[in-house]
Formats: structure tokens, sequence, C-alpha cells
């Protein structure tokens, strides 16, 4: 019988984080569902170990929940959370906006710009989709694209800021945002999902610090990422609350940080 190396361990361990990471991306995996831990270990045809070992990185992170004698559970995270989620994503982004400025990868930038156009191209056609004849396949099929092709604009964006050595300090915090932005998304309706994202990401692009990037001016790439970030904070939030749903801060209320980074006196 041959052993298994470490090399096999790693790879298995690997494989398990991008299976289940890849099922919370598509929705497949909602907060509060359970992990089967041993028909994941079947599904990939690896022992019990390495699924164990990847759901207490996940549990680590905060992305699941571990309930003695009962299983893992993907969270649900509360109003809290997801609110401090913001705040982190916010203060984390307009940080790498900043950096970009100061020696940005025009290469990577180049690739930041058609991943971005690939991203509020999708939406567009989103937007203008007639949803009363779509199931809530569809629905789900179009909200896990949008979050792919996102993934896809924040890693050329930290490519851009020559931060990619760093990269995956920030998948812990990508899986944290993927699950909240499908639990605070599932909060409203189609119609007023659609609504959010025509006035928060077509009307106000997300790429509008990228002059000020190229200008090599980070004061300004973080004023214009940390203004677009907040009016879409604020609106998501407005039209949650207009749907009934409680937030432990006032109806439209948003309270981000102001964040600012002097790269020049670092």
């Amino acid at each position: 019988m041959e052993l298994a190396t470490s090399d096999d361990y790693r790879v298995s361990n690997q494989r398990v984080l991008e299976k289940l990471s890849e099922q919370i991306i598509s929705g497949k995996i909602k907060p509060g569902d359970r992990i089967p831990e041993r028909a994941l270990a079947r599904e990939l045809g690896c022992s019990i170990v390495p699924v164990r070992e990847a759901l207490g990185q996940l549990i680590a992170w905060g992305v699941l929940r571990k309930a003695p004698h009962v299983g893992t559970f993907a969270r649900s995270l509360t109003a809290e959370e997801m609110m401090a989620h913001s705040e982190l994503r916010l203060v984390m982004y307009t940080y790498v906006v900043g950096r970009a400025a100061v020696d940005p990868d025009l290469e990577a930038l180049d690739e930041f710009e058609r991943a971005l156009d690939v991203y509020e191209g999708g939406l567009r056609a989103g937007a203008e989709r007639d949803w009363s004849a779509l199931d809530d396949d569809d629905w789900s099929a179009f909200i896990t694209q949008a979050i792919r092709d996102l993934m896809q604009v924040y890693a050329a964006l930290i490519k851009t800021a020559r931060l990619a050595t760093v990269a995956s300090l920030y998948e812990q915090e990508e899986l944290l945002y993927i699950l909240s932005t499908r639990q605070f998304w599932g909060l409203m309706p189609r119609e007023s999902m659609l609504a959010y994202i025509k006035n928060s990401y077509l009307e106000r692009p997300f790429g509008g610090f990228i002059p000020a990037v190229k200008d090599r001016d980070p004061e300004r790439a973080q004023r214009l990422h940390r203004e677009q970030f907040q009016a879409a904070a604020h609106d998501v939030m407005s039209r949650i609350a207009a749907a009934g749903v409680e937030l432990p801060i006032g109806e439209t209320d948003v309270v981000l940080s102001d964040v600012r980074l002097d790269f020049e006196a670092l």
C-alpha cells in the first residue's frame, strides 16, 4: 500500500478549501447551512482529516461555526457584524487604493480596468433583464457571476498596488465578504436590489478613482474611493431599512471610518 505524502495531504487540504469556497461563492452553502464532513470527503476522494483541517481554518476565519456534538455550519452574521464588515472592507481597500497611486503596476492597472468593464457590463446586462419571468436559480446565477467578476476586480486592484505577495491575507476577508454579501443582498426584493445596483455601481462607477491613481495622487484616490463606497453603503442600508429590516443604527445613518493614509509620511 502506497502511503500519502505530505504534498498529497496539502493538496487535499487545499482542494477542500477551494471546494467550500466555490460553494459559498455560488450560494450552494448559505448562512446557517450545515457542512456534511463525511459526504464532502467522499465527494473529493480524501480522508476526513483534511476536511476537518480545512473546516477548522474557516472556523478560525469566522466563516463557519462549530456546534459541539452537532456539526459545522456556515455562519449567519448579525446586522452588527455585517456593519462591522463593511467598515473593515472600507479600511482595507482605501489603503489598497492609496498604495496603488504611489507606484502603480501599470500592466495590472490595465487588467483592473478590463476586469471592471466585465463586472460593470454584467451588472448592466442584469439590470436590463425582465426578471418577472425568471426564477430564483436565474437570480442566484446573476448574483454569483457578479461576485466572481468583482473578485477579479479586487484581485487586479491588489496587483496594481503591488501587494500581490500578500494577496493571500485578503482571502479570509474575501470569503466573509461573499457570505455577508449574499446574506445582506438576500434581505432585499429583486426590484430594490436592481435599483441599488443601478444607483451605486452603474451611476457611481467603482473605478472613479482611476484618474487619481494615474496622476499618482493617493489622497484624492482614497477620497474618491471612500465617497463611492460610503454612498453605496448608505443606499443599500436605506433600502434594507425601508424593507422593514431592523438595523443597529438609524434608518439611513451610516457611520464608516474617515480613512486617509499619508503615504509620503510612511
